[in-house]
């Protein structure tokens, strides 16, 4: 599943992503591709969810 979400925070073990469409909850810190950019809250990204909104990665920032 693919979601759109905006940066909230950035913490050691990853970084936690505010869910608009799914009533504003925030992941758990996740990773991102290695393809994606320096992050910083407030930035807008997508984010791939495998199992869960525990298992995802950021795979892109638009």
């Amino acid at each position: 599943m693919l979601l759109k979400g905006i940066v909230s925070s950035i913490e050691q073990a990853g970084v936690r992503v505010s869910l608009p469409e799914r009533e504003n909850v925030v992941t758990p810190p996740l990773g991102k591709a290695v393809h994606v950019d320096i992050l910083q809250a407030g930035d807008k990204v997508i984010v791939a969810f495998f199992s869960g909104l525990a298992d995802g990665i950021i795979i892109a920032k638009y």
